[in-house]
């Protein structure tokens, strides 16, 4: 293998609540739950641009509460069934662009997994990314 540790992480999030695991040279080290402060409701009501706005703001925070938690990582692998994981991706992307220039960031789409379900599925695809 290489001397450099290898770095993964897995995130499964929708608006309300993220699950992050954190890999160091294929080892499960951190499991975090982090929950969003998004209001209750969808935001189909929402049509003024205050609201939006801080709909916006709350979940730039919430991204910036799961980078965090990823720490620095060599790829990351983000589940979900609606929009967040693109807004992850993109924040990752346009707001820590130096810090993940090299992160190799996967979108799925996933229903709601259990932290089980959810290190099963990020074993085996950090062992296919190996593979290649």
């Amino acid at each position: 293998m290489h001397s450099q540790t290898l770095r993964q992480a897995a995130v499964w999030l929708d608006q309300r609540k993220a699950l992050v695991l954190v890999f160091t040279d294929n080892q499960l080290t951190t499991q975090t739950e982090i929950c969003s402060t998004v209001d209750a409701h969808d935001g189909r009501d929402s049509s003024t641009y205050h609201i939006q706005g801080h709909h916006r703001e709350v979940l730039d925070h919430f991204y910036e509460d799961v980078i965090h938690h990823l720490g620095i990582v060599d790829d990351v692998l983000i589940l979900g069934p609606g929009q967040a994981k693109y807004g992850l991706r993109r924040h990752l992307k346009d707001h820590h662009h130096k810090t993940f220039k090299n992160t190799e960031a996967t979108l799925e789409n996933a229903p709601p997994l259990t932290p089980t379900e959810l290190l099963a599925r990020a074993e085996t695809f950090f062992e296919s990314v190996q593979d290649r």
